[in-house]
């Protein structure tokens, strides 16, 4: 109650969770509200466009990641029970109902992440169990399952199989799975998974990205991993807690050959050298 209230008392304000750029416009769905908008990069004004049809004006994270195809963008449901694709020539919104079979099996939000790879709109199921890839010219949807057949977790607390994280590499999508110690590693032609155990036992995969042929994710219980995909060796690095939790995410944004750590219960974000192994610097008091 205490995060819709917030999300109610916050109309001024647009919210939203990703967002697509056309001819240097940033076009996104909000979350504090129904509705499509788009914004000027330039001076952050906003307009509205249009709302998705059959869902009251005040509904909170119909849609997170949107993708944009061919003039149209995907928009991927967190809380809705349907896939919406906008056409900006047409100004038109058309559906595709997903199975409502599943959709009521799931505690929470359907799907957090989408990406575009050879003209198909592609969905990573968050509590949704498949990640669907979607034609946008005739509408039609295939179903892959084979990420969630082995960690399939019907009696685990965890309501989530990926979040809002991926990376692409030569053809290879890699996930973390928000409840192991596992990244999930699909070839995007063939659709056959590795699992790759890249942290230690009790860790937790939270987000990932990739720096030449190395790739780092973060165990929520603050360590490091750093695999290379050439040779699959593993380091793992204690980074510091600055924070009174045993368990944090963090987001994890390259640079050169650094990353900046955004610890998500800190305010004060890590520089770590990936060719040292080393912390070489931290920013301090961010304003999130």
């Amino acid at each position: 109650m205490e995060i819709a209230q917030h999300y109610r008392n916050s109309y001024r304000k647009l919210w939203f969770e990703s967002v697509v750029e056309v001819n240097g416009e940033i076009w996104f769905s909000a979350s504090n509200l129904n509705g499509i908008f788009r914004a000027d990069r330039e001076s952050g004004e906003s307009q509205f466009v249009i709302n998705f049809p059959h869902y009251p004006n005040d509904a909170l994270r119909l849609y997170s990641a949107c993708v944009l195809i061919k003039g149209k963008i995907v928009f991927a449901p967190c809380s809705a029970k349907d896939i919406a694709v906008y056409d900006i020539q047409k100004n038109e919104i058309k559906t595709i109902e997903l199975e409502q079979k599943i959709v009521d099996q799931c505690k929470s939000s359907l799907f957090l992440a989408a990406f575009e790879y050879k003209g198909f709109a592609y969905l990573i199921g968050a509590a949704y169990p498949a990640i669907l890839k979607v034609d946008i010219m005739n509408f039609e949807i295939r179903n892959i399952t084979t990420p969630f057949e082995q960690y399939r977790h019907i009696e685990s607390n965890y309501d989530k199989t990926f979040g809002s994280s991926f990376v692409i590499k030569n053809d290879m999508l890699y996930l973390p799975i928000l409840y192991r110690n596992n990244v999930l590693c699909m070839d995007l032609n063939t659709y056959k998974c590795n699992f790759l155990e890249v942290l230690p036992q009790k860790s937790r995969a939270w987000d990932l990205c990739i720096v030449n042929d190395t790739l780092l994710i973060w165990g929520t219980d603050f360590k490091l991993s750093l695999f290379n995909l050439n040779t699959e060796k593993i380091k793992v690095f204690d980074i510091e807690n600055d924070t009174k939790y045993e368990q944090s995410g963090a987001f994890l944004i390259p640079y050169k050959n650094k990353v900046m750590i955004f610890r998500a219960r800190s305010k004060n974000v890590i520089v770590f050298d990936i060719d040292t192994g080393k912390v070489i610097g931290e920013l301090q008091n961010i304003n999130y």
